[in-house]
């Protein structure tokens, strides 16, 4: 290790160099073992430390970790502690440690990843890099001499074939507004949505272009990306494939691909007697796919009897691919990013076919209708641009006819969907209308404006009243007087065993429209056709402590 340091070091001219230690694992070792190897390893962290300072004059850094081996050594008092699992920062200081706040439940993105995540409202509103527990008793103090700041984490667990350079900046860039305020030792704005309002325009930074999708619609009144229009493409086998888009310049992958948000949709017919070759895959590229007949068995584990049932999943579904093996990409967690719907297309018939892709999210319409929603971190998916059946060479293509192919730099909403299929929707009125509410989990930046920013299910676009067991009422304000035809809210777990729908010209004096109970779930209401400018939802009676939560309210009406 010392031959290794002597060859990298000078390499870098910081003043600090890390040596990591951190994760050391037991293995195999026997608890003899084991308590030889902690303490082994103790001492090799004040080794290197020694060594690295009289050598190269450089300051050492290490995570912490090592109090949870065995051992009695305890690291020189000279070297900087990054603290990420552990959170007595109030007692290392105390013995003399510099130290940084890298606490993982706070500070790490993972981008793809299942696990960790940052709350930009939370750190915005609750952190300092003071806070490690989130008591003061514990917590250093904000002016403790021996806390040298805190930091945002960006970890490569999925490595290169998981999020594009898009996706991470996507997650990473709003997070260093919030660190470079807070950072900094002022909070400028009162609330974490106010601050989201006064660093918007610095969100075009000058020539970084990680920001911006490789992929833009040409007119974005339509954000359309790409229109076949009624070219009809006929794939005869599963080999076949036919070149979508042309290749839009630069290096990677990622230029033959759109991230969320977008929406692809066709109409779509497969071949009559023939068996299609799994997966049947409709549009492709190195890293993703859209498919018909996704086939896969997942494991499910009885959290009590710890009993493994295997379950099949088959249908609509897509997939991010790992670009060396094809194989579905699989996270640390040993679970592929992929999903299938157990619904399957219709032969001998065209059928409208729309995949919608959002931050977490993947739905599925067949013929104007969602047969399919999926959210998590996997349920992020990518369009694939680069061809019209399985990439070449890949096999397992789709057989049969496609047309009226669309592509979109947008999540398309439902009512768009459905007239895509032939049908007349309502259109929802209540998008970007102004949304109050009698009580918000403002900390947590789960408030009213998220009712009407047209998202569904991400579980960071929603309202929350915060805990409690008190009714609470939201008000939307269509701007003007509107008929209103129905109304569908789209409620989180926590939902109210009892609500009402008022609706209101001047918003003084309301009217019973609706009277209905909770679930978790879209729940759409019609309504008699009435005049209104304000609607009111009155909730009460939570089935949780947790009080009511929303993710979207949507007011309807037909025609414009």
């Amino acid at each position: 290790m010392k031959m290794i340091f002597d060859e990298f070091i000078p390499l870098f001219d910081a003043s600090d160099v890390h040596i990591g230690t951190d994760e050391y694992r037991r293995g195999s070792a026997n608890k003899e073992e084991w308590a030889a190897l902690g303490e082994g390893f103790r001492q090799y962290i004040n080794i290197m430390n020694r060594y690295i300072r009289a050598k190269h004059g450089k300051t050492v850094r290490i995570w912490s970790g090592w109090e949870h081996m065995p051992g009695t050594t305890q690291p020189d008092t000279d070297i900087i502690i990054d603290m990420w699992v552990s959170s007595d920062a109030k007692t290392k200081s105390a013995a003399g440690y510099q130290y940084i706040n890298s606490n993982h439940g706070r500070t790490y993105i993972v981008p793809g990843a299942g696990y960790y995540g940052v709350s930009n409202g939370g750190l915005y509103n609750n952190w300092t890099p003071a806070v490690f527990t989130g008591n003061k008793e514990k917590d250093p103090a904000p002016d403790d001499p021996n806390l040298l700041g805190g930091k945002l984490h960006v970890w490569n667990d999925m490595g290169s074939n998981g999020y594009t350079m898009y996706e991470i900046a996507d997650l990473t860039v709003p997070t260093l507004f919030v660190m470079g305020e807070k950072m900094w030792g002022t909070k400028g704005s009162a609330t974490y949505s106010d601050f989201g309002k006064r660093v918007e325009p610095l969100q075009a930074i000058p020539d970084v272009r990680l920001l911006r999708r490789h992929v833009r619609a040409p007119d974005p009144e339509t954000g359309l990306v790409f229109d076949s229009g009624e070219t009809l493409y006929t794939l005869e086998t599963p080999a076949d494939s036919i070149p979508l888009l042309p290749y839009l310049g630069g290096a990677g992958d990622e230029r033959k691909n759109l991230e969320f948000p977008w929406t692809a949709s066709m109409q779509i017919k497969p071949a009559s007697g023939v068996e299609q070759t799994v997966p049947a895959t409709i549009l492709g590229s190195r890293i993703a796919e859209l498919q018909t007949d996704l086939r896969f068995t997942t494991t499910k584990k009885d959290p009590k009897t710890k009993k493994k049932t295997e379950i099949a999943r088959s249908g609509l579904g897509f997939s991010r691919l790992d670009k060396y093996t094809s194989r579905p990409l699989r996270s640390p967690d040993g679970a592929a990013t992929r999903e299938a719907s157990q619904v399957l297309l219709p032969e001998g018939r065209f059928s409208t076919l729309t995949f919608v892709g959002s931050r977490r999210a993947t739905a599925i319409y067949l013929d104007g209708k969602q047969v399919a929603q999926f959210t998590g971190t996997r349920a992020q998916s990518l369009c694939p641009l680069e061809t019209i059946g399985a990439l070449p060479g890949r096999g397992g293509g789709f057989v049969g006819e496609i047309k009226n192919l669309k592509i979109y730099d947008r999540a398309i909403d439902k009512y768009a969907i459905a007239r895509l299929a032939g049908f007349e929707l309502p259109v929802n009125i209540a998008l970007g209308c102004k949304v109050t509410a009698t009580r918000s989990d403002t900390p947590h930046n789960l408030v009213p404006e998220k009712l009407t920013d047209g998202n569904t299910s991400a579980r960071d676009s929603r309202w929350s009243s915060g805990q409690t067991r008190d009714p609470a009422s939201i008000v939307i304000d269509l701007g003007k007087v509107r008929t209103v035809d129905g109304a569908t809210l789209h409620w989180e777990n926590a939902f109210p065993n009892n609500y009402t729908v008022e609706l209101s010209t001047n918003g003084k004096t309301y009217r019973p429209a609706i009277k209905a109970t909770g679930k978790a779930s879209a729940d759409s209401h019609k309504i008699e056709p009435a005049k209104a400018r304000f609607v009111r939802i009155n909730m009460e009676n939570p089935v949780t402590q947790w009080g009511y939560s929303l993710y979207e309210i949507e007011i309807e009406i037909f025609g414009k």
